[in-house]
């Protein structure tokens, strides 16, 4: 299986890379607009000294060409009018341009015109001023008041001047604090945008770095899983598969190849080549199951035979499920399995079956002798020791009469054996067909049974208000009798016998008797009495069929009665054990499920 890595930002990282990238435009953004001020200020304050200069060399020309004026009247030289001439089109380039760096400010352009409006005026003169020179027989004081008129029309060109030169200074020292500000402002958030893309960098440094690392680490575990799980494939002779349904492509793992008898990737298949290693009498079946299942997405098995390389045929179980992924697109995911040893396995499960089937027809065969066929020559044995008893009994020996008398009892212990053998079968294949039953009925249906016992014995059975269950209550009632009539049968001779029974709910974790839980609630039942008791190490013996802890001559039995309470409590997937103390008594303990 070849190792895809798989790099998947998580939405932690997704959003922290979205702000990063969103404050590293802010602050460029930012960054941009404090140099575009920057240049702007810069750009204000050129057009700040180009005005002081346009201004100074407004008021120079014009103060040139008032030169000229003065000297062309004093000595009427043509000489003196070129720079009076030649004066207006450099005051009207300068005005011009002084128009132009104010045409978005409408208070300096109004003071501009003002200006503007001085000079013509003043030109007006200084032009009347020549005017007045060359007329032959000129008045003097007509020029002189023209030259007055033009001085106080110059100084308000001065003053004009000056007041605007003073707007432009106010705003020259206002253009250059910004401006500085701009300086200050524009490296630091340079630096800012530097030291926090250094941030950013190096943070993603880490962080890729750090994924990488994890991811290397992810791929050798990967790497170690794919191992282990082709060594799990080959072990457990399976094979796992993906098949397209868009394409009908299928891929294979490569234990599928080994189960088929080739080499991993020895030939390229698909679903035509892999219907060629099916059976011939499995193929139309396969092909059946094959489609149906493509049309049911819940998990379907197909079993058929397989003819490897070498010709060996295998047993095989195919396991499939259509599965959607996060592309919308379906496709079967399936695991393929050898079960030949399995299926072997069955085929000799199944045969034992029919062997057991066989013996279990036997041992009924075997109920129906000891029921009927063993009884009856039994019966007839009593039946005539009876009738020998009552009329030739007194005509034996002595000797006779005990041997009599041995026969007679040794065929009424063969007759409660028979019964008892008969009781423990009934009690191992009978059917559970339970009920919820009062335990005091049953308790009270025992004692009618022990009538004549609990009377011989002069016993006390004592009880509490005992509980509802649910039993098979006829095989339930025989487990009282049998505990009761075992602890009447070895009480103490010297003792009046009392039996006690208890009946409580308990939780199974706390008692570990219990030994498979597989209920947390049960009904706990006490049977105690006061008898012989037996020593604790035959706890276990007792419940043994046959297993006897006194000989005949002392306690009568046959040793069935405690193994069939066993089997019936089993029966009722419960449990049952016993505690003892010599000369003391013995407590019988029943689990039962609630």
């Amino acid at each position: 299986m070849k190792i895809i890595p798989a790099f998947k930002s998580s939405i932690f990282y997704i959003i922290l890379f979205a702000i990063s990238v969103f404050v590293i435009f802010f602050i460029a953004g930012v960054s941009n607009k404090q140099i575009q001020s920057l240049n702007k200020s810069q750009e204000l304050i050129i057009n700040s000294h180009k005005v002081h200069i346009q201004l100074e060399q407004l008021v120079s020309t014009i103060k040139d060409a008032e030169t000229g004026q003065r000297g062309y009247i004093l000595t009427h030289d043509n000489d003196f009018l070129q720079a009076y001439n030649g004066s207006r089109i450099k005051i009207n380039q300068s005005l011009e341009n002084l128009h132009t760096i104010f045409s978005e400010h409408p208070q300096r352009l109004e003071n501009l015109d003002k200006l503007k409006a001085l000079i013509d005026k003043h030109y007006v003169l200084l032009l009347q001023g020549i005017e007045v020179s060359n007329a032959p027989n000129y008045d003097a004081s007509t020029l002189r008041d023209k030259m007055i008129m033009g001085k106080n029309v110059m100084d308000s060109i001065r003053t004009q001047t000056n007041k605007m030169i003073n707007v432009e200074m106010k705003q020259l020292l206002k253009y250059e604090k910004d401006h500085r500000q701009e300086l200050n402002l524009t490296p630091i958030t340079s630096l800012f945008v530097v030291l926090f893309s250094l941030v950013v960098f190096l943070f993603s440094f880490y962080r890729i770095n750090s994924d990488l690392k994890r991811f290397k680490r992810l791929n050798q575990k990967l790497t170690l899983v794919n191992n282990a799980f082709e060594h799990a494939e080959s072990i457990a002779s399976i094979s796992h598969w993906e098949r397209d349904l868009s394409t009908d492509k299928i891929t294979f793992s490569d234990n599928y190849y080994r189960l088929i008898g080739y080499q991993p990737q020895e030939f390229d298949i698909n679903i035509e080549k892999y219907m060629e290693f099916v059976h011939p009498d499995d193929l139309d079946k396969f092909k059946r199951d094959r489609t149906r299942h493509q049309k049911d997405e819940k998990n379907k098995s197909i079993y058929y035979r397989i003819i490897r390389k070498d010709g060996e045929i295998r047993f095989f179980k195919s396991t499939a499920k259509i599965i959607t992924d996060i592309h919308g697109k379906r496709m079967i995911v399936g695991v393929t399995c050898d079960v030949t040893k399995s299926h072997k396995n069955t085929v000799g499960l199944e045969e034992k079956n029919r062997e057991l089937e066989i013996k279990n027809t036997e041992l009924s065969s075997f109920n129906h002798v000891a029921s009927h066929d063993l009884q009856e020559p039994l019966r007839k044995i009593q039946m005539f020791i009876s009738r020998i008893k009552d009329k030739d009994f007194s005509n034996l020996s002595e000797s006779g009469q005990d041997y009599f008398l041995k026969i007679q009892n040794s065929s009424n212990r063969m007759q409660i054996l028979i019964q008892d053998l008969l009781m423990y079968s009934r009690a191992s294949k009978g059917e559970m067909i339970t009920e919820n039953i009062n335990l005091n009925l049953l308790l009270e249906n025992a004692k009618y049974e022990l009538a004549q016992l609990i009377d011989d014995t002069n016993a006390v059975i004592v009880s509490e208000d005992l509980p509802t269950i649910s039993v098979v209550p006829f095989q339930f009632q025989q487990v009282l009798i049998n505990l009761i009539n075992n602890s009447l049968k070895y009480s103490k001779l010297e003792e009046t016998p009392v039996v006690t029974i208890k009946a409580s709910i308990i939780d199974s974790k706390d008692y570990p008797e219990i030994t498979v839980k597989k209920h947390k609630l049960y009904h706990k039942i006490v049977v105690t009495d006061n008898g012989i008791g037996f020593d604790q190490a035959y706890a276990d013996k007792i419940f043994v069929l046959f297993h006897r802890l006194h000989s005949k001559s002392e306690y009568s039995g046959t040793g069935i009665g405690l193994a069939i309470c066993k089997k019936i409590i089993e029966n009722h997937q419960g449990f049952i054990s016993a505690s003892s103390i010599p000369d003391v008594g013995t407590t019988f303990t029943i689990f039962l499920p609630k």
